[in-house]
C-alpha cells in the first residue's frame, strides 16, 4: 500500500511538472504556484526554483524551511532557517 501510495504521489509531481513547464513555455513573466501541503517535497521545491517559479503553500505550524546563502567571510553556501514571519 506504501509502495502504491509513493508511486501515485510520483506521478502527481511529475504532472504537475509538466503542466507548469507548458505554461512557462508561453509565459516568461513571474509566476506564483499555489499548492497545498502535499505537494511540498523537497524535490518539487527545488524544481520549481530552478525553472523560477515564486511559491506558496500552507506548510504546517512545525515546517522548518531553509534558504541558501553565501557566507560573507567563508565564501561558500550555507542554509540558514525561514522564519514563518519573513515568509509574510
Amino acid at each position: 500500500m506504501k509502495s502504491e501510495n509513493q508511486k501515485e504521489k510520483q506521478n502527481k509531481l511529475e504532472l504537475a511538472k509538466q503542466m507548469l513547464s507548458e505554461i512557462r513555455k508561453t509565459n516568461k513573466s513571474r509566476l506564483w504556484v499555489a499548492m497545498d501541503r502535499w505537494f511540498f517535497c523537497k524535490d518539487f521545491f527545488n524544481w520549481l526554483l530552478e525553472q523560477g517559479f515564486d511559491w506558496v503553500t500552507k506548510a504546517k505550524r512545525n515546517t522548518v524551511l531553509y534558504r541558501e546563502i553565501e557566507h560573507p567571510i567563508w565564501s561558500r553556501k550555507i542554509y540558514v532557517k525561514v522564519s514563518s514571519m519573513e515568509l509574510l
